[in-house]
């Protein structure tokens, strides 16, 4: 899986899965006259993401029946976030065990130990950091 933003920017990025609705419709299945089994299962599944840029889409899919065309049109994107998370440009605080950084367009808190540590932004996708002297 890919964002669906970053390569229309020329920008690369990892995914993060995120969390999964589904409605709970019962949909009874059936034998049709020539034996063969269908389940047209009319429940809608959502599936959140976000990327490391910070880019936040969900993909929106039905029940496909294994014996017709039934459910197999193609899963529907929404992008809900298309604007990237400045990284850091400045450090503001620190007192060996708590930054926090400004950029042009938000703030991010990052807990550091020795010399590592993670940062959460207003998207709260964890950065992992290592500091150096």
């Amino acid at each position: 899986m890919k964002c669906p933003v970053c390569p229309e920017k020329g920008l690369k990025s990892n995914v993060y899965p995120g969390h999964r609705t589904s409605t709970l419709m019962y949909c009874s299945p059936y034998y049709d006259e020539n034996g063969k089994y269908h389940h047209h299962d009319m429940n809608t599944s959502t599936y959140s993401y976000s990327c490391s840029r910070g880019h936040t889409w969900s993909v929106i899919s039905n029940g496909k029946c294994p014996s017709c065309d039934f459910g197999h049109e193609p899963d529907g994107v929404r992008i809900t976030k298309d604007t990237e998370n400045p990284l850091p440009e400045k450090l503001q605080f620190s007192d060996g065990s708590l930054l926090t950084t400004l950029s042009g367009t938000g703030s991010s808190m990052c807990i550091v130990t020795g010399n590592n540590g993670i940062c959460s932004s207003i998207s709260a996708i964890p950065q992992f950091i290592t500091l150096t002297k």
